[in-house]
C-alpha cells in the first residue's frame, strides 16, 4: 500500500485540529506553510495544496502555488492560483499582479498582461522589475518604442539592474541599432554575468554590426 506522504500527514492533522479549535496547532501550521513557501516541484505542489484544504494562510498558499506551477509551465494553473491570491487578499498584491501578467504573456493573452502591470504599477509605481517585465511583453508584440521607455525607467529607478540593460539591449537589436545593442548587453553582462541569453544576444548583435558595417559603401 501506497505511504501518504509527510504533506498529507500533516494536511490530515490541521483539518483534524481545526475542527477542534478555531486555529490549527501552531507548529504543525508552522511546518506546513513553511513547506509551501520554501519546497521545490510536486514537493510544494502539494504542501500548498494542503495549507489551502487547512485554511492556513489560504492567499499565501495559492501565492506560492502559483509560482510553483509556473516554473513547471503550467500557466493555466498559475493564472488561477495568483488570480485565487488577488481575490483573497493577498498581501504581496502588486507581485501577485505582476506575476499573474508574466503567466497572462507567456499565454500570449497580452491585452490582459499589460492590464495586469498597470494595476501593479499602480500600487508600486517604483518598481524595476515591474516595467522591465512589461517591457518583454512589448518585445513580444514587437512594440520596441514602448518596450525601450520602460527599460529606460527601469534603469532610472535602478542604474544597477543588469535585466534591465539587457533587455533594452534586444530591444536595440530588434530595431537594428547594433551599436546600442551591443553597449547596452555589454552592460547588462558587467552587472549581471550569469544571462546566457544575453551572452548569445550579444554574439548576435555584434555579428550584426559588423556585418552591417562591411555593407557600407566606401567614400572616395
Amino acid at each position: 500500500m501506497k505511504r501518504p506522504s509527510v504533506w498529507t500527514t500533516l494536511g490530515a492533522a490541521l483539518l483534524m485540529a481545526g475542527s477542534a479549535m478555531s486555529q490549527p496547532a501552531t507548529p504543525v501550521r508552522d511546518i506546513l506553510l513553511k513547506n509551501c513557501e520554501t519546497g521545490f516541484g510536486p514537493l510544494g505542489i502539494d504542501a500548498c495544496t494542503q495549507a489551502i484544504a487547512a485554511n492556513v494562510e489560504p492567499a499565501d498558499a495559492h501565492f506560492y502555488r502559483a509560482g510553483r506551477f509556473y516554473l513547471l509551465g503550467q500557466f493555466d494553473k498559475a493564472e488561477s492560483d495568483y488570480s485565487a491570491a488577488i481575490a483573497l487578499g493577498t498581501r504581496r498584491l502588486p507581485i501577485a499582479y505582476n506575476n499573474r501578467a508574466n503567466v497572462l504573456t507567456e499565454k500570449g493573452d497580452y491585452a490582459a498582461a499589460f492590464a495586469d502591470y498597470a494595476r501593479a504599477m499602480k500600487i508600486a509605481p517604483n518598481s524595476a522589475v515591474f516595467r522591465a517585465n512589461r517591457a518583454t511583453a512589448y518585445l513580444n508584440t514587437g512594440d520596441t518604442d514602448r518596450a525601450i521607455q520602460d527599460l529606460d525607467a527601469a534603469i532610472a529607478i535602478d542604474p544597477a539592474y543588469g535585466l534591465a540593460y539587457a533587455r533594452r539591449g534586444m530591444a536595440y537589436l530588434k530595431r537594428g541599432d547594433y551599436d546600442r545593442a551591443v553597449a547596452d548587453l555589454n552592460e547588462g553582462l558587467e552587472l549581471d554575468p550569469q544571462m546566457e541569453w544575453a551572452k548569445k544576444a550579444l554574439d548576435e548583435a555584434t555579428a550584426a554590426r559588423e556585418a552591417a558595417a562591411i555593407r557600407q559603401p566606401i567614400s572616395t
